[in-house]
């Protein structure tokens, strides 16, 4: 009821794949937040055997507006990744060095 004693309009119920197409992710994703409990949802499904999940638009306004930021989170600094094998790295230039010398060999007898 609105302050007036005037019954409040319903707000049209969201359906998982709405819900996933306004965050812009998966079904999977959306039921992973719903597990967590970040997205309330309402379960207009049988019982416990088959639970079908419809969301308020208001609560997917308030989890957008809970996970909204202005500062990009720092990353954590990449390791440098050498080229290496179980012996430990290669070296690219001894190996052409290598194959270059053969190559003359071969070509001089």
């Amino acid at each position: 009821m609105t302050d007036d004693g005037e019954p409040q309009p319903l707000e049209k119920l969201l359906t998982l794949k709405e819900v996933a197409e306004i965050l812009a992710v998966s079904e999977r994703t959306v039921r992973d937040f719903v597990d967590k409990g970040e997205i309330p949802f309402v379960d207009i499904g049988h019982g416990n055997r088959r639970r079908l999940m419809r969301f308020l638009p208001a609560d997917v306004d308030a989890f957008i507006d809970r996970r909204r930021t202005t500062a990009r989170p720092s990353l954590p600094p990449r390791k440098a990744t050498p080229a290496a094998t179980a012996a430990g790295a290669v070296d690219f230039l001894a190996i052409l060095a290598k194959r270059k010398a053969d190559e003359r060999r071969r070509g001089s007898s």
